[in-house]
């Protein structure tokens, strides 16, 4: 699943989820590059759609020895940003 969903946030607030993410048995242990945006409600119900944000995460070797892990341990988004955009 490629959502999150936080049903309402006031101005100012934060929370925090994780997305599951993985990579492919091919994959170099290494820092990638995950682009998420937000989609958002106004107070006056017109739905808008926040700039793309990037942060890095990493793929990291499986601990049997030098194959890239098939899943990326975790990525948590802190989104400060929707209780700004709220109000």
């Amino acid at each position: 699943n490629d959502e999150g969903i936080i049903s309402e946030l006031p101005p100012g607030e934060s929370e925090e989820f994780t997305i599951a993410l993985s990579a492919g048995a091919n994959a170099l242990p290494k820092r990638y590059p995950v682009s998420f945006d937000f989609q958002y409600e106004m107070p006056d119900g017109d739905t808008e759609v926040s700039q793309t944000y990037t942060t890095p995460i990493e793929v990291i070797e499986s601990e049997g020895g030098g194959l890239p892990v098939g899943l990326i341990v975790g990525a948590v988004i802190v989104i400060g940003v929707l209780g700004v955009f709220g109000w």
